[in-house]
Parts: structure tokens; sequence; C-alpha cells
């Protein structure tokens, strides 16, 4: 089975203490959410906000990139939030924000970790070049976060397969 970056992100929410994603469709510490639309929709994550527990990783399926010269560049789109503790409170706010990055940049260093390790699976993850992201809310309840778009970069051989024709 190929390797799917989507699979890698669930383990460090898992594994990741302040997260302690807990897998399953109805799992009270569900924290790690793969959604099939683009955050304005994010039907899976938004259908229970209200009682969703602070602080979770939302990843987008949909696919998306760019082929160029042999290469397949494709995007990994993955949403950290965190919960205000008032919806009133501009500080309170800011701080939800803070722990959203925070939440972030220690998925990073841990992907860098693995790439460092040789971990094979993880070194066309491009953290070489700038990775803008890009804070969000507030969403329903008070909730905040960031979002990052990472770049998977795989060479790719466009040859017919004439299995495939038939011609």
């Amino acid at each position: 089975m190929d390797f799917r970056f989507e699979d890698f992100v669930e383990h460090w929410c898992e594994i990741y203490k302040p997260l302690q994603h807990v897998p399953g469709e109805r799992s009270k510490n569900k924290r790690f959410f793969l959604t099939d639309t683009t955050y304005l929709g994010m039907s899976d994550f938004m259908a229970n906000i209200g009682s969703r527990a602070s602080s979770c990783v939302v990843m987008e399926s949909s696919v998306e990139g760019m082929v160029k010269g042999g290469f397949d560049m494709q995007q990994h789109t993955i949403y950290f939030f965190s919960r205000a503790k008032s919806t009133q409170d501009g500080t309170d706010a800011r701080e939800a924000m803070l722990e959203a990055r925070g939440y972030m940049l220690e998925f990073l260093a841990y992907l860098r970790k693995k790439q460092d390790d040789g971990m094979e699976e993880v070194q066309r993850i491009n953290l070489d070049e700038r990775n803008a992201y890009q804070s969000i809310g507030p969403l329903y309840n008070g909730w905040y976060g960031v979002y990052i778009t990472l770049e998977d970069v795989r060479q790719t051989l466009l040859c017919v397969n004439k299995e495939n024709y038939s011609e």
C-alpha cells in the first residue's frame, strides 16, 4: 500500500501529548479530521463543532497541485485549531491563535525530524522553501486557527501504458 501523508498527520495527532487523538468516528477524543471539502465547508468538523474538544487538526483530502517537467507537485493543506476561552476577549482569541500556531510549528518540527532521521516517505515534503501560513477565525463558538499548505514533490514518468488502451 502506498504511503498516505494524511496517515502520517493523524499518527502525529495520536502521539503528540497536547492533542492525544483517539481514532474512531464516535471517539470523544477525536482530534484529527480528514475532510472532503475546502475550509469553507469542513463538513465533518463543523457538524458538531460545539461539542468538539479544544485543539484539533483538520486536513483537506482534496488533491491539488501541478505537473511540470517530470515532477508532480501535490499540495497538502492542514489546519490547526484551538478554542478561545472567551469569544468576547481579544486576548483570549490571540492566545488561541498562538496555541494553534504552536501546534503547527510542533508538527513541522516533527516532520523535519523524521526527514532528518531518513524516513523515506516524507523526504518529498518540501520544508526548505518558504511555506506561508495564515490565521483563520473566529469560527463557531470561538474557534481560531492557522493553516499551512505543504508541497509534496514527486518525480513522475509521463508514459502511455498500452494496456489501458484499445487501439
